[in-house]
């Protein structure tokens, strides 16, 4: 009895120590575990498309009419966290990485302005086959999307 104490003891502190070393050697790890974690508890699809000289990573989840959200400046897709999948079950629910954020491309010689970005957004939507869609933005986004045709202000 003892012994299975002090094994499972020493099995408790190495598991301890193991969290610590990564969390403070290798954090990143630990952050994308969380995110694709996350990812796949909620249902949504990672996929891939090229636009120009851009790949795009967004998710895809959902059915119904589209809802595009938008990340902000210097952000990611993952910064709107758990919020979409509230819509996932009415709506089909597209969260694009913006080009030169997060997993996407990002080219040093492109400028990633809001007329560049509008540009891009409206060749994605094309590629993925969006004929129109409803977009929640956060920052600067909400300029992109009242220059981007097709697009529909919500509030």
């Amino acid at each position: 009895m003892k012994k299975s104490l002090v094994r499972i003891v020493c099995f408790l502190g190495i598991l301890v120590a193991s969290g610590i070393v990564m969390y403070f050697f290798y954090p990143g790890v630990i952050v994308k575990s969380v995110v694709t974690l996350s990812r796949i508890s909620s249902g949504f699809s990672r996929d891939t498309v090229q636009v120009d000289d851009h790949r795009w990573v967004y998710l895809d989840g959902g059915k119904g009419d589209v809802i595009i959200f938008l990340h902000g400046y210097g952000d990611t897709k993952e910064g709107w966290a758990d919020f979409p999948v509230a819509f996932k079950d009415n709506y089909r629910v597209i969260i694009p990485d913006l080009p030169g954020h997060g997993e996407n491309s990002r080219i040093q010689a492109e400028t990633y302005d809001v007329p560049n970005q509008s540009k891009w957004l409206d060749r994605f939507v094309a590629l993925i086959g969006i004929k129109s869609f409803t977009c929640a933005a956060s920052q600067w986004e909400v300029r992109l999307q009242l220059i981007t045709p097709g697009t529909t202000l919500k509030k």
